[in-house]
């Protein structure tokens, strides 16, 4: 091992440096004792100067006897003395009397025991009792170093301590300030110095009471409205278990209609106390008829609340004022998700959060309605009927081209003369949700003769024109008007008026630039004869009706 000194070598077994007399291991075993200290002789004998004052590591001084030393020492020994070359003593040969042999030769040297007395209080010298309180004076010094660095820690701490009570005391002195300039009804400058104050307080308690102060200074002024707020703020935070400042706060939002800040500060309250006390700025949310989900029919919406103010949307947005305003039942008649939106404002403006509720419309399926009889041709007369469900109807067209109705077309409300000829029949069934079933069409062919021809009809017409004096005739399809303006009668259709047939006949008047200026529909009953004069039915476009019935 090494000295932790001076780094020199050592054996294991030594407990001190035999260069420097540093500790190396506990003194506990004082039985190797005389054997250190004798390895020390060594360092004493090998002076180069007998006249030098020698200082040894333990502080005292010695000066060598001038006299030949001679000692019994081993072989053994004098390895050891040979390692201690180690130190940078040199050995001489004169120091010694070796009888002219080789040491290297030889099993031991001879030294009179007597001559070595001179050297016997060097033992005293090296005592146990002077190494082990060298050692107990460098614990000492660790000791003593370790309490030096807890007093140094002790006078840190003090003086974190004692700069934090100086911010403390410089709080509290600017405070003071201030509380002596608002005794004083300084206003102004009791401002500035809570507001110095406020800018160096540390702890809650201390910014809790600076604001107090503020606020106090603010209502003793005016137009402070927003400078309280900011300092109303604070306070909540501070202490938001507090109800006046969340009323002197919701008061000042009010006289200055600052309607959005009074819902935003309400719904960041946690205290249901504190809410209850406010119940006059919260607006309660609207609620509605109907539980969201899917249904199988119509439905109507009402939306609930107590306050007149109410308005909705059904196209996702946010509603506001400018949105519909809410006065009777929403129905929903269509298929697919409808999203109501409503708002509730109440007498001060403020505004309630926002209700939304979503409805989804799925109608059970309509089936095609079952048209009798069955599709083909007929050599008699024939009606045609359609099975009507209970709380659904019928919409049907009846024609040679054949078309799909919609509910525009002819209701159904009994059965139907089947018309001469190829025909087309098609009819749909509507439930009370407004789904439309798929339509029925059935093919009919009635194979019967006209009692009244196209040509008969035309008679007929052509007689009524001439007997009641609107024009005079000029051929069986053409008549002339006292103005010069000509009538030209022109086949249009057969078509079922209140279950008859009729040939409808066109007459159409025109000048003599042949321009149209007026036209009459005349109906001629294929069975009877009957003429009647015809209009197309306002509600369907493309059917017709006796004019005046």
């Amino acid at each position: 091992m090494k000295c932790s000194r001076c780094g020199e070598e050592c054996k294991e077994t030594q407990t001190f440096c035999l260069k420097c007399g540093n500790p190396i291991q506990s003194m506990a075993n004082f039985d190797r004792m005389e054997e250190e200290l004798a390895s020390n002789v060594g360092r004493i004998m090998n002076s180069p100067d007998d006249d030098d004052d020698f200082i040894t590591d333990f502080g005292f001084e010695e000066v060598m006897p001038e006299r030949e030393v001679e000692a019994e020492l081993s072989v053994d020994e004098i390895k050891d003395f040979n390692k201690t070359k180690n130190l940078n003593v040199d050995f001489h040969e004169d120091i010694y009397q070796i009888d002219g042999t080789d040491i290297n030769n030889i099993d031991e040297i001879k030294v009179p025991d007597e001559e070595f007395d001179d050297y016997d209080d060097l033992d005293d010298d090296f005592d146990e009792d002077e190494i082990i309180e060298e050692m107990a004076f460098k614990k000492k010094a660790v000791f003593l170093g370790i309490i030096a660095v807890l007093i140094v820690g002790v006078l840190i701490f003090c003086f974190i301590k004692f700069g934090k009570s100086n911010s403390v005391s410089e709080f509290d002195k600017i405070y003071g300030k201030g509380s002596d300039a608002y005794t004083a009804k300084n206003y102004d400058e009791a401002l500035n110095y809570y507001l110095d104050a406020k800018s160096i307080a540390k702890t809650d308690t201390d910014k809790i009471k600076v604001d107090k102060a503020i606020l106090a200074v603010y209502q003793n002024q005016t137009d402070t409205e927003n400078l309280k707020i900011e300092i109303l703020k604070d306070l909540i935070t501070l202490l938001p278990k507090e109800y006046d400042y969340y009323e002197q706060l919701v008061s000042i939002y009010d006289n200055l209609g600052m309607i959005e800040e009074i819902t935003s500060l309400i719904d960041g309250i946690t205290d249901d106390t504190i809410k209850a006390n406010l119940t006059e700025y919260i607006t309660t949310v609207p609620k509605f008829s109907e539980q969201e989900g899917t249904y199988d029919h119509n439905l109507s919406i009402k939306i609930i609340s107590a306050y007149d103010e109410l308005y909705y949307t059904l196209d996702g947005s946010t509603p506001s004022k400018t949105s519909t305003k809410y006065t009777s039942e929403i129905v929903i008649n269509t298929e697919g998700k409808t999203t109501i939106k409503a708002i509730s404002y109440n007498e001060k403006g403020i505004a309630s959060k926002v209700a939304e509720v979503t409805y989804e419309i799925k109608f059970s399926y309509v089936v095609s309605p079952v048209v009798s009889p069955a599709g083909g041709e007929y050599d008699a007369d024939t009606e045609i009927t359609v099975e009507v469900p209970e709380g659904m109807k019928c919409y049907y067209t009846y024609s040679a081209e054949g078309s799909e109705p919609t509910t525009a077309d002819t209701a159904y409300d009994g059965p139907v003369k089947m018309l001469r000829g190829k025909n087309i029949f098609s009819a749909i069934l509507v439930n009370a949700e407004g789904k439309e079933s798929e339509p029925t069409q059935v093919i009919y062919k009635l194979n019967i003769e006209a009692q009244i021809e196209y040509s008969d009809a035309l008679v007929l017409i052509g007689n009524y024109i001439t007997e009641n004096g609107i024009a005079a005739y000029v051929s069986e399809d053409s008549y002339v008007k006292d103005n010069g303006n000509m009538i030209y009668l022109s086949y249009d259709s057969i078509a079922t008026i209140e279950e008859n047939e009729y040939y409808v006949i066109a007459g159409l008047e025109k000048d003599a630039t042949e321009q149209l200026s007026d036209y009459v529909l005349y109906g001629v009953n294929t069975v009877t004869g009957d003429l009647k004069i015809l209009e197309l039915d306002p509600l369907t476009t493309d059917q017709y009706k006796i004019k005046g019935e």
